[in-house]
């Protein structure tokens, strides 16, 4: 049996990530509310009013997708764009691929969300 969500968090980065093949806002118990509109099929962003804390939230038709929730500065750090983008696309790619928006959304994660990823050493 396939599992159906895997999430991690990268400690040196205060990021935390969730990727779902269904039920992702079951998994994410209310924190989409920090969220003022969630637009299915695109990549949804929020900043906390005190600007410490980023989340990207991705919903596609069939209740699948990810969700990110890092410090500020987090993309913008070579090291943990990185990681967080290679996190999103690892398990993305296993649970996401086929369905209608990843290959969009897979592109956004990939050239836009974490810029920063390119200047890794």
């Amino acid at each position: 049996m396939q599992e159906e969500c895997v999430g991690g968090s990268i400690e040196e980065c205060s990021a935390s990530w969730i990727v779902c093949r269904k039920n992702l806002r079951t998994m994410l118990a209310g924190r989409e509310a920090a969220f003022k509109t969630v637009k299915v099929g695109s990549i949804n962003t929020s900043i906390d009013l005190d600007e410490e804390v980023v989340r990207f939230l991705y919903v596609d038709e069939e209740g699948g997708g990810f969700y990110v929730e890092a410090h500020i500065d987090a993309p913008d750090k070579p090291d943990c764009a990185a990681q967080l983008m290679d996190s999103l696309l690892i398990h993305g790619r296993k649970m996401l691929t086929g369905r209608p928006g990843w290959r969009v959304a897979e592109y956004i994660v990939s050239n836009m969300m974490f810029p920063a990823a390119r200047y890794r050493v």
